[in-house]
């Protein structure tokens, strides 16, 4: 990565407010930049080019929603989430592909601020690559109603989700800032100024 960019790295686990935190952290700065991890992975996903790539990785032919236009990524997930040799092996595949996604944004894109969003950032050891990172966390309640309610999964579904990614109470005493989005849309939106001032005020001294 170029010393021209300055990347700080937003993570927290699946359904804490990562992204809500990222459009939040735009739009009260018009000149940082957002490089969703999560939504490059996705593209690359569905990128029929991949395909045969991917179906080896899974070691299974790719199934597909109704009407056969989408690959089904809840079938994805269950391979993921109950054969471990599957999930590093399509994580090997893919990962590097989303650094060098973020590469070529960097390239592009010289004296920037980019904020980096990704729930694994710790766990593929991105951190070395940011100038500070931001955990966005909430209460495993909070966490749990977002995930059924947003993204309609089960609570078995969660608990293979969560249990695949670290701790919260390690990826904050990990991190160099901390936002807990347990508060209305109001609250939150005050917290994420502060947050941005206190980051902002850290890469300038």
């Amino acid at each position: 990565m170029t010393s021209k960019t300055t990347l700080i790295g937003l993570t927290g686990n699946i359904g804490c407010g990562k992204s809500t935190v990222a459009r939040l952290l735009i739009s009260h700065e018009h000149s940082i930049l957002h490089f969703d991890c999560d939504r490059i992975a996705k593209k690359i996903l569905h990128d029929p080019q991949n395909h045969t790539v991917i179906e080896h990785c899974l070691d299974t032919k790719l199934q597909r929603n109704e009407g056969g236009h989408e690959i089904d990524t809840k079938a994805i997930r269950h391979i993921i989430f109950t054969d471990m040799r599957c999930k590093q092996s399509l994580e090997d595949f893919i990962h590097p592909l989303v650094y060098n996604a973020l590469k070529s944004v960097v390239t592009a894109h010289p004296y920037h601020l980019i904020v980096v969003e990704s729930a694994i950032l710790f766990e593929i050891g991105w951190e070395k690559f940011m100038s500070a990172v931001i955990t966005v966390s909430c209460s495993k309640t909070t966490q749990r109603d977002r995930l059924k309610r947003h993204r309609n999964m089960t609570s078995k579904d969660i608990t293979k989700v969560t249990q695949s990614q670290l701790p919260q109470e390690e990826k904050l005493s990990r991190c160099d800032h901390k936002i807990n989005s347990d508060c209305s849309k109001a609250m939150l939106k005050d917290r994420v100024q502060k947050l941005q001032h206190s980051v902002l005020s850290q890469l300038q001294a």
